[in-house]
């Protein structure tokens, strides 16, 4: 009997589940797009089901629906840490999760206790000192407050505490810790070996990238050449994912296959290769999902079953989800997903028209990597202002050079730890990598870029049917594709519309803050925004509420080059600070207690005795006084001043709580309510 489309149980079960396990965070925070998703898919849905007679299969996905919904809420009410008030006693292992900045260590301490207690692993900030040296095995004793770590912050996940299990945060002096000898485990030992070995062979900057090519771990890389990587396209080369199980497979499986060894013993030796290699990386989201749907090609294989793209996907997914929940919003995870799903859903369609004009290996190529780069452009859009339509043309390229250096790569540095004299071959390994690193240069600095606004939950939906639409999994006519997708563009639009306008003609002001970073930022009524301070954490708070450039910067210290630069991201139109700055001529000065004009913005510095003490920012009906100063004997001057000057908010950036207002103040850092929380008042939203 002829079908439009082949109903796939495990697929489309795990699809359903998924989306019921996301969209409950949204629909509890009454967030009226999402709600009004939700409607319009299961209407449209049930009254397509009841036509067709597919009332079964409906309610087979309501349920997977609903199941995905009390999923969510029985392991967010589990994943709730205690909560410890004051310091306690802490001990913990030293893992190899081990950064530095200017300034501090950031370690990452697994085996932990508090006050005697197990404990999930915490993330340790200690300030930099002489002679001070951390070893991988370590124990640290120490007494600390601890922070909990939450699973989202300003509407983001965080992915990279969840993935480490970080489930507290703290600072400690060095002085203060006991270090005592502990032990090394196996994961640690064999990546200390091999990086140790890329150390000594290559050069900082290909090592760094060798590193992450083979355990996904970026921490090594470059900050200007992550950059590179991330701006051409080809960051997925840095991310081990099914690219890099794939020639795993192959180099197993295949090779040992052609050496005519028993095909249970290859499929036995072939999965504890996946199972350690995933083990090393950590089993992050993108390995666990790319090695899962390998294991299953693998098995496939041998037991000579059909594979099926799809349900691999459902199969793989479900087991993630199970054992790690909230895996279902990491963007690594999203876009390993995404990536399969667009290959298998467009790759047909695209190539089938570029072998009219090119040779069917190159149009491979390139159909591959247009497919996959639609596919994750929501996700995509998450984390970056822009994307290089170009990308596709450096992966063109590099694929082909990756996947000789890459089976190289893995060999010589697994057996270089056994036997050193090989360790001379990472050499060529280098080449490849500079010729890589290179193109990637290249296409980044082209000025071809396509910038991108944040895409919501609707924007997702609709852009994965589309995809359907074209792909050859929907078996209609052509008009009948056309209808479909002319209606989706139509409803995206709409949504998009009643996304953008319900956000203009909304005045805020919003105050972040984490540890010792403050950021205020400000937005009137004609949709102007002025950021105050630190621009540490403001990626997050963009990201988070779907905000692509700001228009003001006003610095509270002096601004130096390499911060200007930093900031450029964000596409401010003016900076200003108080005197100017060092090495900048893009800057304004701004004399002290004067009034300048920022757009339809007033800010004014406002100093006592050639001392900052605060910035008073006038907008629309309202007008602010962000404080600076924390010493405690400065609070008569505020007081004077406040009293004086009457502003309608009052911002502390410091830890002064000694500064009383009757007007609505916001407390200083910490605070969850101001932090992660709007309230509205009227045309103003706090």
């Amino acid at each position: 009997m002829k079908r439009a489309l082949n109903f796939r149980p495990i697929f489309y079960g795990f699809m359903v589940f998924l989306f019921g396990f996301t969209l409950t965070r949204k629909l509890f925070a009454f967030d009226i797009l999402a709600i009004i998703l939700l409607i319009t898919l299961f209407v449209s849905l049930g009254i397509f089901a009841v036509i067709k007679g597919k009332v079964k299969i409906m309610i087979f996905l309501c349920a997977f629906f609903l199941l995905g919904e009390g999923f969510y809420l029985l392991t967010n009410s589990m994943s709730q840490a205690k909560v410890y008030d004051g310091k306690i006693a802490i001990t913990g292992r030293v893992t190899d999760d081990i950064s530095e900045n200017n300034f501090s260590y950031y370690l990452i301490l697994d085996n932990v206790y508090a006050g005697g207690e197990k404990i999930a692993n915490i993330g340790v900030n200690v300030k930099k000192s002489d002679n001070v040296k951390f070893e991988v095995g370590n124990y640290l004793s120490f007494e600390s407050e601890l922070e909990n770590v939450k699973l989202f912050t300003l509407g983001q996940f965080n992915s990279s505490y969840y993935r480490k299990n970080v489930g507290y945060k703290t600072s400690v002096k060095y002085e203060n810790i006991v270090i005592t000898d502990g032990f090394v485990k196996i994961d640690e030992t064999v990546r200390q070996k091999v990086k140790s070995k890329l150390s000594e062979t290559l050069s900082d900057e290909n090592a760094g990238i060798c590193y992450a090519v083979l355990f996904g771990d970026k921490s090594a890389v470059d900050g200007e050449v992550k950059g590179y990587y991330t701006t051409s396209g080809l960051i997925h080369l840095l991310t081990v994912s099914g690219l890099h199980i794939g020639f795993l497979i192959t180099l197993f499986y295949t090779f040992l296959k052609k050496c005519k060894v028993n095909r249970y013993v290859n499929f036995s030796l072939t999965f504890i290769a996946i199972v350690f290699y995933s083990f090393l990386c950590g089993f992050t989201p993108s390995v666990l999902r790319a090695g899962l749907m390998g294991m299953v090609y693998v098995f496939a294989k041998t037991f000579g079953k059909r594979y099926d793209t799809l349900n691999s996907i459902g199969i793989a997914g479900f087991i993630i989800i199970l054992a790690r929940p909230f895996y279902a919003f990491d963007n690594g995870f999203l876009m390993s997903i995404a990536c399969v799903l667009g290959i298998t859903m467009l790759y047909k369609v695209i190539v089938k028209q570029l072998d009219k004009v090119l040779p069917h290996k190159a149009s491979s190529l390139i159909s591959i990597s247009l497919s996959a780069q639609i596919a994750i452009l929501p996700f995509l859009s998450i984390f970056q202002n822009s994307i290089n339509p170009l990308t596709f043309v450096v992966n063109f390229f590099a694929i082909p050079l990756f996947s000789i250096i890459y089976p190289f790569l893995f060999v010589i540095s697994f057996l270089s730890t056994f036997l050193p004299f090989m360790s001379i071959f990472l050499v060529i390994v280098g080449w490849g990598i500079s010729v890589i690193t290179f193109l990637a240069q290249i296409f980044a600095s082209t000025s071809i870029l396509l910038s991108l606004s944040q895409a919501q939950i609707p924007t997702t939906v609709f852009v994965y049917f589309i995809c359907l639409c074209l792909s050859q999994f929907l078996m209609v006519d052509k008009t009948k594709k056309f209808v479909f997708i002319s209606l989706s563009l139509v409803l995206l639009t709409l949504v998009n519309v009643i996304a953008i306008s319900s956000s203009l003609g909304k005045t805020s002001v919003v105050y972040l803050c984490s540890y010792n970073n403050q950021c205020v930022v400000v937005t009137n009524s004609h949709n102007e925004s002025l950021v105050i301070s630190d621009n540490n954490i403001l990626s997050s708070y963009l990201r988070g509420y779907n905000i692509s450039s700001c228009d003001y910067y006003a610095s509270v210290g002096k601004l130096y080059e390499d911060e200007v630069a930093s900031l450029r991201q964000y596409y401010f139109k003016e900076y200003v600070s108080l005197g100017g700055v060092e090495f900048d001529d893009d800057v304004i000065a701004i004399a002290q207690n004067t009034v300048h004009s920022l757009g339809n913005f007033k800010i004014q510095y406002v100093c006592e005795e050639d001392k900052l003490m605060g910035i008073s920012v006038y907008f629309d009906e309202y007008s602010i006084f962000v404080a600076t100063e924390d010493d405690l004997s400065y609070n008569s001057f505020y007081k004077d001043y406040l009293s004086s000057h009457q502003p309608t908010l009052l911002i502390l950036t410091g830890t002064n709580y000694d500064i009383v207002r009757n007007d609505f103040s916001v407390a200083p850092r910490r605070n969850d309510k101001t932090t992660y929380n709007f309230t509205e008042n009227g045309n103003m939203k706090f």
